[in-house]
């Protein structure tokens, strides 16, 4: 709506603020809480002409909030409960147009995560390809061949996984060689898709 959003702090508290080309404004808080984040890869992003970012509650929970210009609207995570939680460091991610998140689940281990897509005011939870632990979230992903490619720690070890918006695919690894998600950021070059792998 012809105006640069950006978050700036305001006390000690974060808050959405707008510049219009000639001067600045700033926009409540839903509530007392810790305000919107900015942290590593999670960032605020525009979609569908909404305002997207993660927010901390007074009690510190951590829900999605949508600005719609006016007024800001918390979504909680798919289900709500002490072991379901988004985690501050994922991307918000705009893809196919629609809006997903990734959240840390009780089905979860420690430093994996679950996908979840917005429908409306709330999340709908994404099932995981396999009984594997989840996804390992360091840096937004890519977005190749219509599809966004995925880290994911599945049954039988490290694998990429693709997503269509409607179904999951696990790649199998290359031969004699393990998926490595420490420092294996995506590069596309020439219309490829480059990452890292550790002969095995």
């Amino acid at each position: 709506n012809d105006s640069l959003y950006f978050l700036a702090n305001r006390g000690n508290t974060s808050v959405l603020a707008k510049y219009n080309g000639t001067s600045y404004s700033m926009f409540n808080n839903p509530d007392a809480g810790g305000g919107h984040l900015s942290n590593g890869f999670c960032k605020p992003i525009s979609h569908n002409g909404n305002v997207y970012s993660l927010y901390i509650d007074p009690s510190n929970k951590i829900h999605l909030a949508r600005f719609n210009g006016v007024t800001t609207t918390l979504i909680s995570p798919p289900t709500v409960s002490a072991s379901v939680k988004f985690s501050i460091s994922s991307p918000i991610i705009s893809f196919n147009n629609e809006l997903y998140v990734f959240y840390d689940s009780a089905s979860t281990t420690t430093g994996y995560t679950k996908l979840a897509r917005l429908n409306g005011n709330s999340l709908t939870s994404m099932p995981n390809p396999d009984g594997g632990r989840g996804f390992f979230v360091l840096a937004p992903p890519p977005q190749y061949n219509n599809e966004l490619v995925l880290k994911y720690q599945s049954e039988n070890g490290a694998r990429l996984v693709t997503f269509n918006g409607i179904n999951f695919n696990i790649v199998p690894n290359p031969p004699a060689s393990t998926l490595s998600f420490v420092g294996s950021n995506f590069v596309q070059f020439n219309n490829l898709l480059c990452f890292k792998v550790t002969p095995s």
